[in-house]
């Protein structure tokens, strides 16, 4: 049998004591670091599925709640959507434009006088 490229065929792997064997016989019992074990996750496993359970409870709330689009799509500073035809609201000056060739929401901010302000406004 050939080596691999740099290992030469004649260097074999054997034992440091003359007298080590590769295999225990049948006299060798390994009864292990502990006698009496038992799972200590069940705990954490519990704790995990609350967390779990929580979660999807929260997400499926605010799925069922809110408007996912919002996120997908982003909202300008008068709380239209961008990419979508949006509703009126009542109150807001500039809400319910007519988005719906504009998919991408531009955030810019305008510093004067020590002062920021921040700009949404959808773009294409």
């Amino acid at each position: 049998m050939g080596g691999c490229c740099c290992c030469p065929t004649s260097s074999r792997v054997s034992s440091v004591k003359g007298d080590a064997r590769s295999f225990p016989d049948s006299s060798y019992s390994f009864e292990g670091p502990v006698k009496d074990r038992s799972c200590t996750d069940g705990i954490f496993l519990i704790l995990l599925s609350v967390y779990l359970i929580f979660l999807l409870v929260g997400v499926g709330i605010a799925g069922v709640r809110g408007d996912p689009r919002r996120l997908i799509y982003g909202v300008d500073e008068y709380g239209n959507i961008c990419g979508l035809k949006n509703q009126r609201i009542s109150g807001a000056n500039q809400s319910g434009v007519d988005y719906s060739g504009v998919k991408y929401l531009t955030v810019s901010q305008q510093c004067t006088d020590g002062t920021c302000r921040t700009k949404k406004q959808c773009e294409k």
